[in-house]
């Protein structure tokens, strides 16, 4: 093989290498629903692309830890891409307990783009840490942080890979996850934005809060029929009927 052969050689490699790891790596952990309406294990993760061609996403993982950044629960390794590659394109993932719940309400048909494998435990809620990472972590060990969020009491470690955070840190944590209202956390900066703190980046999402799938469906978590907020919602749409009466015949 002569120098200009190899030479080739080596720079297709490095290209090919380039390309695969633009694939995914380019990603928001946009938002978090721990619970609904007191099930704790009704959750979703929403990712989102910070760049077009992100979307393969076969090659990473979601993982939870405890307030301490310990014990380590898998959450799903995704086995599959997206079809949706643009920037700013949603990832939906959410538990089979959040689908039954999204689907007793009488609305539009749910599924997520993704079901979790696994719950965050409860008791990482009120602190706690959930990364998007490269496949290859393990329990003690985790694979390349490309997104870290950590909420409430958490004190552990907040460091990942710079791509997404330009020092590597993600900072202190945003509040803790609520399960008792139809709300979660949320990103607040643009598709686009890197990481700053993860304290100055979320915010509380309104309540009830919207969930997107990659196709661009979005979903409004509503309450189930019966329930106190779901009889609230109804008596202001009522409310808001009898309004229109009114301002119609005076």
């Amino acid at each position: 093989m002569n120098i200009r052969t190899l030479t080739l050689t080596l720079s297709t490699a490095a290209l090919l290498t380039t390309n695969t790891q633009a694939a995914f790596h380019l990603m928001q952990i946009e938002e978090i629903i721990g619970g609904v309406a007191g099930d704790n294990t009704a959750q979703a993760i929403q990712l989102r692309l910070r760049s077009a061609g992100n979307n393969i996403v076969s090659s990473s993982s979601i993982w939870a830890a405890d307030a301490s950044g310990s014990n380590r629960v898998l959450l799903l390794d995704i086995g599959a891409n997206v079809a949706v590659s643009s920037a700013g394109a949603r990832v939906l993932l959410s538990t089979a307990s959040f689908t039954t719940k999204m689907n007793s309400t009488g609305g539009p048909a749910f599924s997520p783009d993704f079901t979790l494998a696994s719950a965050i435990p409860a008791s990482y809620l009120s602190g706690g840490r959930v990364t998007f990472e490269a496949d290859g972590g393990s329990v003690s060990t985790p694979g390349t942080i490309y997104w870290s969020l950590t909420f409430g009491s958490y004190s552990g470690s907040n460091t990942g890979d710079v791509t997404n955070d330009s020092d590597g840190n993600f900072g202190s944590p945003t509040s803790a996850l609520t399960t008792s209202t139809f709300k979660g956390v949320r990103f607040t900066g643009a598709a686009n934005a890197a990481s700053t703190t993860n304290v100055a980046d979320y915010a509380a999402t309104s309540d009830p809060a919207t969930v997107t799938k990659n196709n661009g469906t979005a979903f409004t978590v509503v309450p189930e029929p019966g329930s106190a907020a779901f009889i609230g919602l109804g008596a202001l749409a009522m409310f808001g009927v009898f309004s229109r009466r009114r301002r119609a015949q005076s």
